[in-house]
């Protein structure tokens, strides 16, 4: 009997021990702390864009430090009569149903893609862009 009352004793310290322990074991020490100019893109703020042309003429940029960067780039690779179909920090996308062009942002491609063709209310991804 006194076997097991001692075991029931040892069974609820250890419980209590590993409870008390757990956020301790679950926090990360000083030393893996990451500087956020280390990392090679998350952590970092960059615009990218789309720009398409009713003929069908698409130019993008990514990785650039700021939004008006982005839109200028995208339509100096797009050529004339371009118009900017998004801009994004993530990923873009643009769908396009036939007769008109939209562009959507998301956290990936095919979130970009969604977001696109919802608001193009159908249609088909014709080009994504990712940072």
């Amino acid at each position: 009997m006194r076997n097991r009352f001692l075991r029931r004793v040892a069974l609820a310290l250890g419980s209590v021990i590993a409870a008390v322990a757990m956020p301790f074991a679950l926090v990360a020490p000083a030393s893996a702390h990451t500087d956020a100019k280390q990392l090679p893109y998350w952590g970092q703020k960059y615009y990218g864009s789309i720009a398409v042309a009713t003929d069908g003429s698409m130019g993008h940029a990514v990785r650039q430090k700021s939004r008006t960067q982005a839109e200028q780039q995208a339509l100096q690779s797009c050529g004339s009569h371009c118009d900017i179909a998004v801009t994004f920090t993530l990923c873009g996308a643009v769908a396009h149903d036939g007769d008109r062009y939209h562009g959507g942002a998301g956290l990936d491609r095919n979130q970009a893609g969604h977001d696109a063709m919802s608001r193009l209310g159908g249609g088909r991804v014709v080009v994504t862009a990712c940072n």
